[in-house]
């Protein structure tokens, strides 16, 4: 992927969708992204900054320069470095970081082998790399048009097996309170709501709505704390993230 083709990606509009992504990050810190961390893909979002509480630095990089100017100017930090970089030939020496961590990229790159064995290079003997990609194996999956390649389990773990000892996949999911039984009819009445007369409900009475009729929290209410990462059934997640230690 060229610089001059590269997609900005921008913080997330949709407060579901950047729940999940900071649940990715609390589950990196989790299971030991720490030590000197390089962000591959960061777009011009703070994960740079998420990753910082628990690294001894961080370097951010993209491929788009418009995206790390964005992310430098927006979301600074005394230790993260921001940089123009791409994934598939990476501009540091062997060995050079502990940890890398990569969300939702692997998808867009045109090599994701040559990608791969450039985080397997710059990662120190026994280094981790964290990373995710939507799972195109669930029943509701729908193709994304950015996406190059999109992976069902055995693919994923396959494609990472190439180049990592070891390969730990798990399955991010919504809970309940999310994604529940009554997920289905709120969904269904909300695309029926042809008018607009939704919006003339105050928002705490959506809230009272949204818990007590559909057993679910309003989108605006959901956090991190409302997705879990489990390593059973991989095929239904929505999100397939990897632990892999070089």
């Amino acid at each position: 992927m060229s610089e001059r083709a590269a997609t900005v990606y921008l913080p997330l509009d949709n407060p579901i969708a950047r729940a999940a992504r900071a649940a990715r990050y609390a589950f990196a810190r989790r299971v030991g992204a720490e030590g000197r961390v390089l962000e591959a893909g960061c777009g011009a979002r703070d994960g740079g900054v998420r990753l910082a509480s628990a690294a001894r630095w961080v370097l951010a990089v993209d491929v788009s320069s418009d995206a790390v100017r964005l992310a430098a100017v927006t979301h600074r930090h005394e230790r993260v470095r921001y940089a123009g970089m791409d994934g598939q030939r990476l501009a540091a020496r062997d060995g050079a970081f502990d940890t890398v961590v990569s969300f939702e990229v692997i998808e867009h790159v045109p090599d994701a082998e040559a990608y791969l064995r450039e985080i397997a290079r710059v990662l120190r003997p026994g280094g981790l790399y964290v990373g995710s990609t939507p799972n195109r194996e669930r029943a509701e999956f729908r193709p994304n048009p950015d996406h190059v390649r999109e992976f069902s389990v055995p693919e994923y773990r396959a494609l990472l097996a190439r180049h990592f000892a070891r390969v730990d996949l798990w399955g991010e999911r919504p809970r309940a309170l999310v994604q529940g039984t009554g997920y289905g009819v709120r969904h269904a009445l909300t695309h029926g709501d042809r008018l607009g007369l939704r919006r003339l409900v105050p928002q705490p009475v959506k809230d009272v709505i949204n818990r007590r009729l559909f057993g679910l929290k309003s989108a605006h209410l959901v956090t991190a704390d409302d997705f879990e990462f489990r390593a059973d059934a991989l095929e239904t997640a929505p999100v397939l993230a990897c632990v892999c230690r070089k």
